[in-house]
């Protein structure tokens, strides 16, 4: 799968592009990257990434987790 397009072939088949669309794919000009191509299930992802490593609370836990003060569980283990 292609993952690279110059602005060209986006403007030309930007449709086409995003149903091909697997992977992160660069737009480039003149050889070099001006913009990314995400597909939305990995930009969700992304985003929810990057809210949890904002999140002091989330950092705090794994600081915990790190020092082996805390560990995580699957839900399977869990009883109530």
């Amino acid at each position: 799968m292609k993952n690279t397009y110059t602005i060209t072939e986006a403007q030309r088949d930007l449709p086409g592009m995003v149903r091909r669309l697997r992977s992160p794919a660069a737009l480039t000009r003149h050889d070099a990257a001006v913009a990314y191509v995400v597909p939305r299930e990995q930009w969700e992802m992304l985003l929810e990434t990057l809210e949890l490593l904002a999140d002091p609370g989330f950092q705090r836990h794994r600081q915990l987790v790190a020092a082996g003060k805390m560990r995580y569980v699957d839900s399977k283990e869990v009883r109530l």
